[in-house]
């Protein structure tokens, strides 16, 4: 038995002991950021990425990704969103000079991490918001949380 499977065992024991509702499995989660410079840019990523669901935070309104997609021109500057598709999401924060925008994809390969699923309240009626946590061994201190994800929504 590995490193991340002693610690995935010994969180599960002290969450079932404590009551929590939590499961972690092992994930490989891989990361890539990247800085765009203008709106167009921004625009064209969302647009390729090809989200099946998500949010966004732009000048004068938080909206859903569907509601964006028909007049995105109308909301103005987008400040941040998060969007999903199948095992892979595409953040995006404002930065100083254009938007910060990072790719979060869950891939088959060696688990580098455990995951854990959560949903929190949404703005809209009979929805939540779905993410994934990933935790990583921290040298022998146990498990931190070392990246999130939006995983789409969820009773919709």
């Amino acid at each position: 038995m590995n490193a991340l499977s002693k610690l995935q065992q010994q969180f599960q024991r002290i969450a079932q002991e404590r009551g929590l509702e939590v499961e972690l499995r092992p994930a490989n989660i891989l990361v890539r950021t990247d800085t765009v410079a203008d709106m167009g840019e921004l625009s064209n990523r969302i647009q390729n990425f090809g989200a099946e669901s998500g949010w966004l935070a732009a000048q004068s309104h938080h909206l859903m990704l569907d509601e964006w997609r028909t007049t995105p021109q109308r909301f103005g500057a987008i400040l941040q969103a998060e969007l999903a598709k199948g095992n892979a999401s595409l953040h995006i924060r404002q930065a100083r000079t254009g938007w910060t925008v990072t790719l979060l994809e869950e891939i088959g390969a060696e688990p580098n991490s455990l995951a854990e699923q959560r949903a929190l309240p949404s703005t809209q009626p009979g929805t939540r918001l779905g993410y994934r946590i990933y935790w990583q061994p921290l040298d022998g201190l146990g498990l931190r949380a070392t990246y999130y994800r939006f995983a789409g929504m969820q009773g919709a």
